[in-house]
């Protein structure tokens, strides 16, 4: 199981005893090697540190407020938009090279490689030569595209509120809604309505489908609030002291599935067979300002406080030579007395944990997205469980430093604040 690798995965089948005994035999054995503190670490000042992030904030976004005085003065000269229009635009001849460069290369291709190369986004240049690899066409459509709006400011008010502060996704009966106001409107002309720019310009925003979060009824007190901002002022006194910050969680995989709806033709039942087999996949993961660092992928077995203890001490031992501070959730698996000793028991080694019902506050969330987003593109039909595991393996091999360096920033310079001033998250 050893590696000289830094960035590491490994697979455990949780069904068999043998297995899970020799991986906590060889976890204990490397804990016990571990150096020791002498005292019992002294907790950080929560005021002091509150008042530290506070101030590294307002700092913070003065700076990012004198970014924004020196792009409207580029604006103004009209620099700025010349390079957007030259970024924005994805040539005829851009998409014969990105087609090109796939038919030479195939999987080995880069996306920003080729952005770099055409001086494009990336994330369009990503979204071109996926579709290129499924074999669909790139070529940009000859239709002129746009209609009358038959949606007012009124009617846009309508939606906003029947789709924002009523929960529903039914297209169907927000056009129903707006019959008994007075506008005649179909179900696809409401689609259209809320995606394509009509709202935006009565001041509403887009309205898109997206997951929604189910939170318990105390996830926005004011209580849960304060603890938000404990957790991340504690978490952010110790980065400032040159701890390095590792976000350890678990995320899953079911695999055996069918997609409960798929395009086929018109008029033809899509009717498939059942999938022979059904098997779980559960990842534990530790991501860090160096990148992602060590996954156990467990099948056939859920994660118990063992399983996680046992995961945890193969962790540290690999960070043993760095000051970390490791921030968990409040999964009963993690919080509980026994861990958290064993991590404050160590040298250059502290624990944090996050409020209830916070996922923002950790950026492994983001993480386990994208990485599943990834995996996703390379499944066509249910694999194998061996496939699978090659492929999740694959992907998480695939994230830089730079990747897991962004989601650290993005929750100190997008999410702090709103942690800092109580607001809903």
């Amino acid at each position: 199981m050893e590696t000289s690798s830094h960035k590491e995965i490994e697979y455990i089948d949780g069904s068999v005893p043998l297995l899970n005994d020799e991986y906590h035999q060889e976890a204990v054995e490397k804990y016990q090697q571990l150096p020791r503190n002498s005292t019992f670490p002294t907790p950080v000042s929560l005021s002091q540190s509150k008042q530290n992030l506070r101030d590294e904030t307002k700092a913070l976004k003065a700076l990012i407020e004198c970014g924004k005085q020196l792009r409207k003065k580029a604006e103004a000269n009209g620099y700025v938009e010349k390079i957007r229009q030259k970024k924005r635009t994805v040539t005829d001849n851009d998409r014969k090279q990105i087609e090109r460069f796939y038919k030479e290369l195939g999987d080995k291709v880069d996306y920003k490689a080729i952005a770099r190369i055409l001086d494009k986004n990336p994330s369009t240049i990503r979204k071109l030569l996926e579709r290129v690899k499924r074999g669909e066409s790139i070529e940009r459509s000859k239709v002129k595209r746009g209609r009358h709006r038959i949606v007012d400011g009124h009617a846009a008010e309508l939606l906003d509120d029947y789709f924002v502060h009523h929960n529903n996704t039914s297209d169907e009966k927000a056009a129903k809604l707006l019959k008994e106001n007075g506008y005649a409107i179909s179900r696809s002309s409401v689609q259209r309505a809320v995606t394509n720019g009509t709202m935006e310009a009565y001041g509403y925003k887009s309205l898109t489908m997206q997951r929604v979060y189910f939170r318990g009824k105390n996830a926005e007190s004011e209580e849960n609030k304060e603890a938000r901002e404990n957790a991340i002022a504690q978490l952010f006194s110790y980065i400032n002291d040159n701890y390095h910050p590792v976000f350890v969680d678990e995320t899953h995989w079911e695999v055996g599935w069918r997609w409960r709806n798929a395009r086929y033709r018109r008029g033809e039942k899509n009717v498939q067979e059942r999938s022979p087999q059904r098997y779980s996949l559960t990842a534990i993961s530790a991501i860090s300002d160096t990148g992602p660092i060590y996954t156990l992928l467990v099948q056939n077995s859920s994660i118990n406080a063992q399983r996680f203890n046992d995961y945890m001490m193969k962790l540290l031992d690999r960070e043993k030579d760095r000051k970390i501070v490791i921030f968990l959730d409040n999964a009963p698996v993690h919080k509980h007395e026994e861990l958290e000793e064993m991590i404050n028991g160590l040298d250059k080694k502290h624990i944090v944990f996050n409020a209830p019902y916070t996922p923002d506050c950790n950026p492994i969330e983001q993480f386990f997205s994208e990485w599943k987003r990834r995996v996703d593109m390379k499944i066509e039909q249910p694999p194998d469980p061996a496939t699978l595991i090659a492929i999740i393996e694959e992907e998480f091999m695939s994230f830089t430093p730079d990747y897991c360096i962004d989601l650290i920033n993005n929750l100190r310079k997008e999410v702090v604040p709103k942690v800092l001033n109580h607001e809903i998250l």
